[in-house]
């Protein structure tokens, strides 16, 4: 069969620079404020995107079956049918450049766009684009049942860097006239969307995105109220709640299992606790609504995408909730909170994503994934932040640049986005870089936003050296640093209420990184200075080492900062009961209480109405664990 040499061979992004460069500068403004890094810059793709709402609607059925594929042959096409497949390519190829996942599933059948997004490694780009050159296509030929279908060799590095890749495609014609693609895999296979390889092969197909619990129609739903709506309570991170936090030490009231361990503060609102997780047995990523006063299930939604997890806290906006979908084709999720309904999926490709964040009519979501995830020799790593329209889903503006990009905390000029390469301010109306810090917080933390001042545990990222650091808001300049001297070894995280900071952190020698102890101090928010020390170690006596773990980020309920631990390994020698949450004095350091059933405690606790919810785990036999929500109330 013929073939056609397409000489369309496009660069790869130049690879990840170092550090911010002018070390003696507090923060650099962006060279052009009107842009985002220019070495991310894309092309355009020129097909009308699938919109967020449509994308659930294809979700929701399941793609039949598609023998054909596994190795197409039929008759010889002519001339003139063949270059609708070498037309349809080189758009395609277009589209991968340009970042537009959208608009690359708008060249999709919609049986095509649930056989991709169903693919453990499906040929699809980041929000960077995919740069890939068409070598050759081949054998192209009609099906029976009147599509075509072609072999095509894609060089997935762009530049010769790579062997090609053998791959089929099988083309329709719509009743609009156009031709679009129906099945687009690996020649040598792909893999079932439940996660794993097919569990059962005879077994029907399943759509993507199921709804297996709703609730009755009967079912009530509280009044709105007070609410704990996102990862750190709001959009600046403050971690400040309503409460009000019990008054002597909660006995627990009830668990439910999550499928797996998470470190992600649920959120509560309306007398549902929301968060993501896994169905027991079979792992299928669920977002999930519990009753708040019993912990039974109320709802349960899938994952609209394969090989997916709900890895942190969803955020709540009015009465509808939004998730970080982290997939092989990661996006955010929109839907109901009170029924748990899907309304609209965003999807951006191979990416990281974060805890979304969300004001009045906006989703900030921020995340990173390499420019080429087929071709993985050079770090190209690349930062992408997107602000959402929270109604439909459609992107109101990104920021790209060669970073490494943590959750976003949001102020009311600004987005605050940590990075491997300091902390990023993008001006919260236009996506433009206002200003870029030498330092951040640690991997996975947020800043949080007091007022006129960005406050943070985290390093500096020239040096290395650990601190807490307080920034100007508006140009980023360094206010006050409190230089730690050990590494912070376990995420913690910050807190701000009543011009003071609380920061939380496992503070373990450098020596002996086995005998640290989870800690909580107290700054004044506007100079920096120390005003108490909570040591979480179980024990009179202070200089014992509690070993290794996690502390959680501390919230402020009043009068009150709560936090949690889990402890992974005990230090040689300790005997305590460190594990749990803990309720600390905000003006004195003096501790309230401390759960003593020895349950560790993995994410920030949400407070509301005297209870106090939080993701924790229970050591089953032979040092086995499994993941639980728990809810802490008056016994």
């Amino acid at each position: 069969m013929r073939t056609w040499l397409f000489v369309a061979v496009i660069t790869l992004l130049a690879t990840s620079g170092g550090a911010i460069g002018t070390a003696a500068r507090q923060a650099t403004p962006t060279s052009d404020p009107s842009v985002s890094d220019p070495s991310q810059r894309r092309p355009d793709c020129p097909v009308p995107q699938i919109s967020p709402a449509d994308l659930v609607v294809i979700l929701r059925e399941a793609a039949p079956e598609d023998p054909d594929a596994a190795d197409p042959g039929g008759d010889a096409v002519p001339p003139a049918d063949r270059a609708v497949i070498g037309d349809l390519l080189a758009t395609w190829q277009l589209c991968l450049a340009s970042g537009d996942v959208p608009g690359v599933l708008g060249l999709f059948t919609e049986d095509g766009i649930r056989r991709l997004l169903g693919e453990q490694s499906p040929f699809l780009g980041g929000p960077a684009g995919l740069r890939v050159a068409i070598v050759s296509i081949s054998q192209v030929e009609r099906l029976r049942d009147g599509r075509i279908a072609a072999r095509i060799a894609v060089d997935p590095s762009g530049i010769g860097a790579t062997p090609p890749e053998s791959v089929i495609v099988i083309v329709e014609q719509r009743k609009d006239g156009l031709w679009r693609i129906d099945h687009l895999r690996l020649a040598e296979g792909s893999v079932g969307e439940t996660g794993t390889s097919e569990q059962n092969p005879a077994a029907p197909p399943q759509a993507l995105l199921r709804h297996p619990i709703a609730p009755g129609p009967g079912v009530p739903l509280h009044a709105p109220g007070p609410t704990v709506p996102m990862r750190g309570a709001d959009v600046a991170r403050t971690g400040i709640q309503f409460g009000p936090a019990p008054a002597k030490e909660p006995a627990e009231q009830w668990r439910t299992p999550t499928g797996w361990l998470s470190d992600a503060q649920p959120v509560v609102a309306r007398g549902l606790v929301f968060f993501g997780g896994f169905s027991l047995g079979a792992r299928i990523p669920l977002l999930e609504a519990v009753d708040a006063t019993t912990g039974a299930v109320r709802w349960q939604t899938t994952a609209p995408v394969a090989w997916a997890e709900l890895s942190d806290s969803p955020a709540l906006g009015g009465d509808i909730l939004f998730a970080a979908v982290q997939a092989p084709v990661a996006g955010v999720l929109s839907a109901a909170a009170a029924t748990g309904e899907p309304l609209w999926f965003t999807p951006f490709g191979f990416t990281s994503v974060t805890a979304p964040a969300v004001d009045t009519d906006a989703v900030y979501i921020a995340g990173w994934g390499v420019g080429n995830a087929r071709v993985r020799t050079q770090n190209d790593a690349s930062g992408a932040l997107f602000a959402l329209d929270q109604r439909t889903g459609r992107e109101r503006w990104r920021f790209q640049t060669r970073a490494r990009f943590g959750p976003v905390s949001v102020g009311p000029n600004a987005v605050y986005v940590p990075s491997d390469r300091g902390l990023f301010a993008i001006d919260r109306a236009t996506g433009h870089k206002r200003w870029q810090a030498r330092f951040s917080p640690g991997a996975g933390d947020t800043a949080t936003v007091a007022g006129e001042t960005i406050v943070f545990a985290g390093s500096e990222i020239t040096s290395g050296r650990s601190g807490i650091y307080a920034l100007d808001a508006t140009s980023g300049a360094l206010r006050w640093r409190v230089d730690l001297p050990q590494a912070l070894e376990a995420r913690g995280g910050s807190a701000a209420a009543n011009d003071l900071v609380f920061v939380s952190w496992w503070d373990a020698p450098q020596v002996d990184a086995g005998s640290g102890t989870p800690t909580l101090r107290a700054y004044d928010l506007a100079n920096g200075e120390e005003r108490w020390v909570f040591r979480a170690n179980g024990s009179a006596d202070s200089r014992q080492g509690v070993g290794a773990g996690s502390v959680t980020s501390p919230v402020v309920v009043g009068d009150t900062v709560l936090f949690g631990v889990a402890v992974r390994a005990p230090a040689p020698g300790f005997t305590g009961n460190a594990d749990g949450l803990y309720a600390v004095d905000t003006a004195t350091g003096e501790v309230r209480w401390h759960t003593s059933g020895a349950t560790p405690i993995r994410s920030a606790p949400a407070v509301l109405d005297g209870t106090v919810y939080a993701m924790g785990e229970l050591r089953a036999r032979e040092g086995a664990t499994e993941g639980n929500l728990f809810a802490y109330g008056a016994g």
